[in-house]
């Protein structure tokens, strides 16, 4: 192509004027002569450069599309199709506005509903129509995916309707159709799985499948034929997907065995599969594999009967064949595959701990501690000086996208195993994953040389944090191998930061499991790295998951001792400028307000720690008349009206215990009274005058009728006891 259709400047290629005037591309697109030339230099000088002028490649692609589609045929599309694919493929992660192809698509759909064009260019189309299909009207697409399948399979010379009903047993005369018609029907069929797969764009909730098409697919998807099974298995799981949730579980147990046999099949028949996966663009999530990932997404009590099948040995097999560690690359595809089997694996090792060592002691081991040295490898190059001189942003981005699904997954296997006792005194305690994983976390994503992928990082990192948060809650853990100073450091980097909400949730309930056992060592770290006055900040927030977080938090530092009590009391009054009865003020409000009982629980659990120290502290929880009031409001409320039975037990046991607490430990020195207490609340430094003060508010009765109408042994028996401490002292005579 001569210089002046093309302009280099900076890196960049810029599209001159004259070759973007409409005009001229017209008078260009007459000649057919040139026509290839035209699209081949364009496409390729585009592929090759490293930074993209994207607005002018929109703007050129959409006077392509708008002249292909008013010449009515004269224009074939394919070479401008195929084109497109390769280009947009090459630019994933960099193209950010979506080219506008609402009238190309449509225009395609009808030469393809004609049935004129040969089987090539079909797949040329549809490929297409894959690649750029999320973008266009989904309505109109689903609807045009639907007919195109209806008028395909009319076109096989069988109609629908003799799947009125399912059939009961295999039809030789149907099945030699459907395998002179299998190349006709896939593609279409992988079609219209795509578009009711592509939830991100809208909701199929309200769509039902005609029952005739339905029974068909069923029929196809017991199929010898790979293809037609294949295709049809997708389409049906991407429904099922997206359909009726209260049949989903119901639906894909019927259709799991045809599923896990096509995976069985699927070493067998890879040719077909790479084939039809270029030839169409499949998308990779439509790999047989990624078929039982989705279903265990779904509904994830079937794991189950894949162990009975098991599927552990399977998936380690897959892992044996794909998996080299020998290998310095891996590519795309064989990323995507290691990253199912290890969901899968994920998966099957949630059903026991028998699982879980099976997975620990298999491939999967050696695949998921390579993945985190090779992850921890790309990112610390990507952010050298080495790497900003001679990268391709492109591969570079690739790189990067296919590392972290691939880590993350690891992750997702190391999130199931952490949930296992015997693994968390072993495995762990004995690898290096949990250092690997701390230094992955510490690597801020925006010091990268490649465009900043925050999504990816983010869910990476919070399930990391997840897994830590596991492995800090068992005691025999390796806790102290850990380095907190490192670890809280980074956690309180992502609390001041606050940008995302999954990383401080997943940062609090780290701090929340920590703090669990009181383990003095752990609290001193955290008092050194982590400021209180940021807990409470968030125990304030809007988003219930990050309040109950913070404040399961704050119940467990009560929990601790005396000390870490004085300790919060101060940090309050950094923030609120008040005295230690503030906290109790604000516990109040938040009671009063919040409308989630697991908020509420967890509130009643912080009164009921903090009352069982000082005697001050009992003094100003049973003065504040409004917090007690709300308690014992929640104490008398019906079962019925609580979410919830047995959280509503849990709250009225909960209260029971704040009951007994400000009613035990004796009463204060005449010294305490002076300091602490007001000489008009001086009378309820004696237990006597507490217990009586919450006969008088109603305690006594409604701990009474609650026993009563409890059903739960373990409740009854805390409200019991309860009810005879504030009877007996309540009563006492002096």
């Amino acid at each position: 192509m001569s210089t002046e259709h093309l302009e280099y400047t900076s890196g960049r290629i810029l599209l001159n004027e004259k070759l973007l005037s409409t005009d001229y591309v017209k008078q260009r697109l007459r000649r057919p002569s040139e026509d290839d030339d035209l699209y081949r230099s364009l496409f390729n000088e585009f592929s090759l450069t490293k930074n993209m002028n994207e607005e002018v490649f929109l703007h050129y692609f959409d006077q392509l599309c708008t002249l292909i589609v008013k010449s009515k045929g004269s224009i074939n599309p394919d070479q401008f199709c195929r084109d497109a694919v390769q280009f947009y493929s090459s630019m994933k992660g960099i193209t950010k506005s979506p080219p506008n192809t609402i009238g190309i698509s449509k225009y395609l759909f009808e030469v393809l509903r004609t049935n004129k064009t040969s089987l090539p260019s079909e797949k040329i189309m549809i490929s297409f129509l894959m690649t750029f299909g999320s973008w266009t009207q989904c309505n109109s697409f689903k609807d045009s995916c639907y007919n195109l399948l209806v008028s395909r399979i009319q076109q096989c010379c069988f109609s629908l309707d003799s799947f009125s009903n399912p059939l009961s047993q295999r039809s030789l005369m149907l099945d030699k159709i459907l395998e002179r018609s299998v190349s006709q029907l896939g593609p279409i069929l992988f079609l219209y799985a795509y578009q009711l797969g592509n939830t991100n764009v809208y909701s199929n909730q309200d769509y039902d499948m005609p029952r005739t098409l339905k029974n068909f697919l069923l029929y196809c998807a017991k199929s010898t034929i790979f293809l037609l099974k294949w295709s049809t298995s997708v389409l049906l799981v991407n429904y099922f997907s997206a359909a009726d949730y209260s049949q989903r579980s119901h639906n894909f147990s019927n259709l799991l065995p045809y599923i896990i046999d096509l995976t069985y099949q699927e070493a067998g028949n890879t040719t077909i599969i790479k084939v039809f996966t270029k030839l169409c663009s499949l998308p990779l999530d439509m790999y047989p594999l990624a078929l039982i990932s989705k279903i265990l997404k779904g509904a994830p009590d079937i794991n189950k009967v894949l162990v009975e099948v098991d599927y552990v040995s399977f998936i380690s097999n897959v892992i044996n064949d794909y998996y080299n560690e020998e290998e310095k690359y891996i590519a795309e595809g064989t990323s995507f595959k290691l990253s199912l089997c290890l969901n899968i694996l994920a998966h099957l090792g949630m059903v026991n701990d028998k699982n879980k060592l099976r997975i620990s002691s298999g491939p999967a081991s050696t695949l998921v501690s390579n993945t985190l040295v090779k992850h921890l490898e790309i990112l610390k190059y990507m952010r050298t000086s080495e790497c900003k001189g001679n990268i391709d942003i492109r591969i570079a981005n690739k790189a990067i996208y296919c590392s972290t699904n691939l880590t993350f997954a690891a992750c997702t296997i190391l999130r199931s195993l952490s949930r296992s006792a015997s693994l968390l005194r072993s495995q762990f305690k004995s690898d290096n994953n949990v250092q690997l994983l701390i230094e992955i976390l510490s690597v801020n994503g925006e010091d990268l040389y490649v465009p900043y992928q925050y999504d990816s990082e983010e869910k990476l990192k919070s399930l990391i944090l997840n897994i830590l948060a596991n492995l800090v809650l068992e005691l025999n853990s390796p806790k102290r191998s850990i380095n907190y100073s490192v670890l809280l450091g980074l956690v309180r980097g992502f609390l001041e930061n606050g940008k995302s909400e999954e990383l401080v949730c997943a940062s609090l309930s780290l701090l929340r499991n920590s703090l669990f056992s009181s383990d003095e060592f752990f609290i001193q770290k955290f008092k050194e790295n982590v400021p209180a006055t940021l807990i409470l900040k968030y125990s304030k927030s809007k988003n219930d998951k990050i309040k109950l977080s913070s404040l399961n938090i704050i119940r467990n530092l009560f929990a601790c001792s005396l000390d870490v009590s004085n300790y919060i009391f101060d940090e309050f009054k950094d923030i609120n400028q008040g005295p230690e009865c503030k906290f109790i003020d604000f516990l109040k409000g938040e009671l009063c307000h919040s409308q989630n009982m697991e908020i509420v629980l967890s509130l009643c659990y912080i009164i009921s720690n903090l009352s069982v120290w000082q005697p001050v502290n009992k003094i100003f929880i049973v003065k504040n008349e409004g917090l007690m009031m709300i308690m014992k409001e929640y104490l008398a409320k019906p079962i019925n009206q609580f979410p919830n039975t047995d959280l509503a037990w849990s709250i009225k046991s909960c209260i029971s215990w704040i009951v007994m607490n400000v009613l035990t430990n004796g009463s204060m020195e005449e010294s305490e009274r002076i300091c602490h207490v007001d000489l008009e609340d001086a009378s309820l430094a004696d237990p006597t005058q507490r217990a009586k003060l919450l006969i008088s508010w109603g305690f006594l009765n409604s701990l009474g009728d609650m026993i009563h109408s409890c059903d739960d042994v373990d409740s009854r028996l805390v409200l019991n006891k309860a009810f005879v401490l504030l009877n007996t002292i309540g009563t006492t005579l002096h």
